[in-house]
């Protein structure tokens, strides 16, 4: 074979080459078959004919991505469930972490005043501030570390609490009525943080502290009337907080705290109607919410808790009539329940 053919072959193929190339860089529009011919190439000599290129395969799909995992009711995010080891050290050492801290925090304030180190009001600013520093670790770090934020805030939210506590009851530097105002506003704020990062136990952890602020500082001759308001200011708060987030155990700690709290310190003080009515709106609300939810231990406390006041409120009410009115209000909830719902029993 002379020079001239291998060149004339050699200039064959670039050509089938330069199509090809053109062919994949073509538009996505333009289908693979419609690719020009190679019309134009002459071959130059007869001996050797130029092969027609062949259209290129088309493309394969994309394999889909798999679906991201779904979260079981005992995973957090689709990872795997804690082991009882792992559960022991990152729930219950921290638990037991807190508690320490807590009572650490306690111990130093009385050894400062025991000592006389620093003045009381100094003492419960300072615990005020640590308390503050510790809850704002707290919730820089729940993002990260959810549970050990989340147990950091509820720390620096007892810290300041204690404070509170022992500015009124300690050291007397407030009155009581003022100290009930700040653990209130403790409570409700970290309420608040509850809700917002949506972790249940700092929940109950603040209804327990807005029920019990009257207990820990109250006083003998404390006003039964202003003791009932207070209660169901906070129990339309936090009760309200744990019915949008659906948290069962808080509502529990609320309704036991509205009614327990309420029966031993104003049933047989307070005026008879203001029991009537604290009856009637908790009994029908917690019904209402427990009957909705399937909630048994909600339905139970607000059933009996709210007949207990009612009938406590009876017996110095000489308008019995205000009796029946109550009792067919505290039936609503059950009758609407069962209209709704034939079928279904009230209780499983």
């Amino acid at each position: 074979m002379s020079i001239e053919d291998r060149l004339d072959r050699l200039e064959q193929r670039l050509a089938v080459l330069e199509t090809l190339v053109r062919q994949l860089a073509a538009p996505k529009g333009v289908p693979h078959g419609s690719a020009p011919v190679l019309d134009e190439v002459q071959p130059a000599s007869a001996s050797a004919p130029a092969p027609k290129p062949s259209a290129p395969p088309p493309p394969r799909p994309a394999p889909s991505a798999p679906p991201p995992p779904r979260a079981t009711p005992g995973t957090v995010s689709g990872l795997a469930p804690l082991t009882s080891e792992q559960w022991i050290g990152q729930r219950v050492f921290l638990g037991i972490g807190v508690v320490a801290l807590l009572a650490a925090a306690g111990y130093l304030l009385k050894l400062s005043f025991d000592r006389n180190w620093i003045t009381p009001i100094m003492r419960c600013a300072g615990g005020v501030a640590a308390g503050i520093v510790v809850g704002a670790i707290g919730w820089r770090l729940h993002e990260r570390y959810r549970t050990y934020g989340a147990a950091l805030i509820g720390a620096g939210a007892g810290i300041i609490y204690l404070s509170v506590w022992a500015a009124a009851r300690l050291y007397g530097v407030v009155p009581s009525a003022m100290g009930i105002v700040g653990l209130a506003l403790v409570s409700v704020a970290l309420a608040m943080i509850a809700y917002g990062i949506n972790v249940e136990a700092l929940g109950t952890t603040a209804a327990l502290g807005a029920f019990f602020a009257p207990v820990l500082l109250g006083e003998n001759r404390a006003n039964s009337n202003l003791l009932l308001m207070y209660l169901a200011s906070m129990a339309a708060g936090l009760g309200l907080v744990a019915a949008r987030r659906q948290w069962r155990l808080t509502m529990l700690v609320v309704a036991a705290s509205y009614f327990g709290v309420g029966i031993a310190g104003a049933a047989d003080r307070a005026v008879p109607w203001a029991v009537l009515v604290y009856g009637v709106a908790g009994g029908t609300a917690g019904l209402y919410l427990g009957l909705r939810e399937r909630w048994w231990e909600t339905r139970l406390l607000t059933f009996s808790g709210g007949w207990w006041l009612v009938a406590a409120a009876n017996d110095r009410i000489t308008a019995h009539w205000a009796t029946l009115v109550a009792g067919v209000i505290l039936a609503a909830p059950v009758w609407w329940h069962g209209i709704r719902k034939p079928r279904v029993l009230p209780i499983r």
